[in-house]
């Protein structure tokens, strides 16, 4: 575990085949740029790897993206260029300012080596700067002000070399060997953080527990696992890159390696520049400024230079055992009463450290990926929202058990945050279709085609009846709708859309949640399912050849339920009607019983069919016999009069065809019969006449030109109009 920083064992490098690698987005501070290598170096690796920030002319800080190195070692030469003495310089444009480099996990190794030593003392000695590494940055402090250390456990340290005689010392030591008996020296995994923590300036960045959690700089007589925060904020909390607009930094912030759900938004003051501090756990404190950002001498928050407070953001992730009776697709992908009102308290402890005149905003990344936005505006209505209780806890006023209670929808939730600020979707999806203002006419799933609702009908066998007369005979393919009941108990239906029952039990004619099932229109719930089958013509004539079907089991085929739909119907135990012809319809309403569970086994699953689906594919299962089954299975009602159905009325177990026309498996059908060979009179055609061809003076016009044509013509003489006739 050692890095050479100062100088580098390659020979000096060409400026013509010399390049960078790929450089990170901008941070504000190096600590920032850290982090950003910190989560990307790979997990588990088994070699060290390096990174160097660089600071641009503008002031931004960026970081190589972090390469391997050696198992026990980095060698920085291997990322900037060096001169003829193994020298390191400057990136043309860019000036070197730091250096990050990590440690593998390799504690079993260094465990058989220290079998008595302390897990605690293991795990930090393995996280911290070894003795190679101090040379390096010592050497280094007039190239890279700071040294980084990634550790396998998830800390990120930084050193500062202070150039103290105490730093020196302990430098000469370290470089002698370590020797024992030495004033300066350090002989233990504590000792060493000790002599860092004294002779330069050691901070943690990221904690873990034996940090005792806390950031910062570590102070001289620290113990392993000891806090030293002690709650006050001395440093400034990592940030997000530099992003051209808010809903950007939030990505940013809500992407990174093991964040949380809540945070804060900067803007700059002068210009479209946005960062976001890290996600922390949900709650009023990740609101806070004054508990994220230090405060001076003088008591005031020490925000970035140049940067205010532009409001918060966090991703939901609503508690399911809240969400209301009615619209839960919605509730959980909006903000909760709860999420607004800490927002609008956090909203009036911090308006203070807002741009002047400008109100702060809510952003919100909801579960399906959208996100919305709602700015403040501190009216009677936004305040009714938010309720601080003598306790200092902060309700939402009732909302929410009015939501569960039935008495407010989701949608008029929504209606009440449109009244109380300004609603806006920045980032959008299925259900948040439309970029930009949310006004009170909003429409979820905006661009999704619904389906068309009948009129209503008192009974379910009344409405599918209209969607079976709508599809007539319209059976060049299949349609499929759904049967709904309305919270009046009245029965509506949708039209008839190509389809089948894949395409319903998948819910494809409606939007779908971020569960995958249908959204139905509001207070309309599922009642049954509807299919509308092919003609008959539609059949393959030489599948139902193979199969030796007579015509009328070829037309009960058609009719009945197939067996795709049959195994749906029973595993959902949800009523299915089948119109299988301009004048049959049939409802099918599967039982709860062993037989109706022995014969979804025997379908078994689209992948797998079962047996009974392999004899209705080679014929030894009959349609007639299927049919049979689906009425031991389930009700199996016939809607209309017909021939093959028979009268109104269910079908029973034992039903067979009106007429005998089933054909025994092994029995052939009859040949076709041999037409007649025609008998034709043999016609004789006397020749065809020749054309004869008129002279051309013997031909006779049938018309006579005129001897004369007269035109008339008005002719004005002295004012007077008279007429003259001209003879040609």
């Amino acid at each position: 575990m050692s890095h050479v920083s100062g100088r580098s064992g390659r020979s000096a490098s060409s400026s013509a085949t010399f390049k960078l690698p790929p450089l990170s987005p901008a941070f504000l501070t190096e600590e920032d740029a850290a982090y950003w290598v910190h989560t990307r170096i790979p997990l588990n690796p088994d070699k060290e790897y390096g990174s160097v920030i660089l600071l641009r002319p503008d002031g931004k800080l960026l970081a190589t993206s972090p390469i391997a190195g050696q198992a026990t070692g980095f060698d920085f030469g291997t990322i900037v260029q060096t001169d003829v003495l193994g020298g390191m310089l400057h990136p043309l444009g860019y000036r070197c300012v730091a250096s990050v480099h990590s440690h593998p996990p390799i504690h079993a190794e260094f465990r058989n080596g220290n079998r008595r030593q302390d897990e605690t003392l293991l795990r930090l000695f393995m996280s911290f700067y070894s003795g190679g590494d101090f040379i390096g940055d010592v050497s280094a402090r007039d190239f890279f002000r700071s040294a980084y250390l990634s550790g396998p456990d998830g800390s990120l340290l930084k050193y500062v070399s202070s150039g103290s005689p105490e730093e020196r010392d302990y430098f000469l030591w370290q470089q002698s060997g370590g020797p024992s008996g030495h004033p300066a020296g350090a002989y233990d995994v504590m000792a060493v953080i000790n002599k860092l923590a004294t002779v330069g300036e050691l901070k943690v960045i990221v904690s873990n527990a034996d940090w005792g959690y806390s950031v910062g700089r570590v102070p001289a007589d620290w113990k392993a696992g000891a806090s030293f925060s002690k709650g006050v904020v001395t440093e400034l909390p990592l940030m997000t890159r530099v992003c051209v607009n808010a809903e950007r930094a939030v990505l940013a912030a809500l992407k990174s390696r093991g964040a949380q759900t809540t945070g804060l938004i900067l803007k700059k003051l002068t210009g479209e520049e946005y960062v976001a501090t890290h996600a922390r756990p949900a709650g009023l404190a990740a609101w806070d400024p004054e508990r994220i950002f230090p405060v001076d001498a003088q008591g005031q928050l020490q925000l970035p230079k140049g940067y205010l407070l532009e409001g918060f953001y966090f991703a939901s992730r609503p508690d399911p055992a809240q969400f209301p009776p009615g619209q839960p697709w919605l509730y959980e992908n909006f903000f909760t009463p709860r999420e607004i009102a800490w927002a609008i308290e956090a909203n009036a402890r911090s308006q203070h450290l807002a741009q002047a005149g400008r109100a702060l905003s809510l952003y919100m990344r909801a579960q399906d990926h959208a996100m919305l936005k709602y700015r403040f505006s501190g009216d009677s209505i936004e305040a009714a929202l938010s309720v601080t209780q003598s306790d200092g806890t902060v309700s939402d006023n009732g909302v929410q058990a009015r939501l569960l209670a039935g008495t407010l929808d989701t949608r008029a939730f929504v209606s009440m945050l449109v009244l109380a600020g300004t609603l806006e979707v920045v980032r959008g999806s299925a259900l948040w279709a439309h970029l930009g203002p949310v006004g009170l006419q909003w429409q979820p799933f905006a661009n999704f085609p619904w389906p068309r609702l009948s009129r209503a009908f008192l009974a379910a066998d009344d409405a599918v009846r209209h969607a079976h007369e709508l599809v007539g005979i319209r059976r060049d393919q299949q349609h499929a709708g759904y049967v709904f009941q309305r919270s009046d108990k009245r029965f509506v239906v949708t039209e008839p859309l190509p389809g089948d029952i894949d395409t319903l039990s998948q819910g494809r004619l409606y939007p779908l949640d971020n569960h995958a099932r249908p959204v139905f229109p509001d207070d309309h719930t599922m009642h049954a399912r509807y299919v509308a089958h092919v003609a008959l013509s539609q059949l393959d004539p030489v599948h139902i050849r193979y199969l030796r079907w007579t015509r009328a089991e070829a037309l009960l085929d058609v009719q009945m339920l197939n067996v795709d739909e049959l195994r749906q119907t029973l595993l959902d135990g949800i009523a299915l009607y089948c119109s299988g012809a301009g004048d049959s319809l049939i409802r099918f309403q599967p039982y709860t019983t062993i037989v109706a569970r022995e014969l979804a086994r025997r379908l078994g699953t689209g992948k797998h069919p079962g047996e009974l689906v392999s004899a209705m594919r080679n014929g030894t299962e009959r349609p007639q016999a299927f049919v049979r089954e689906q009425a031991q299975a389930g009700v199996l009602f016939n809607l209309i009069d017909h021939a093959l159905w028979g009268y109104r009325g269910q079908i029973g177990a034992d039903w067979s065809l009106p007429v005998a026309s089933v054909a025994e498996p092994g029995e052939s059908e009859p040949p076709l019969p041999t037409l007649p060979k025609p008998s034709l009179p043999d016609l004789s055609l006397q020749p065809y006449p020749p054309t004869q061809v008129p002279a051309p003076g013997a031909t006779t016009m049938p018309w006579k030109r005129p001897a004369r044509i007269f035109l008339w013509c008005g002719v004005f003489l002295g004012g007077r109009g008279s007429t003259e006739s001209i003879q040609y």
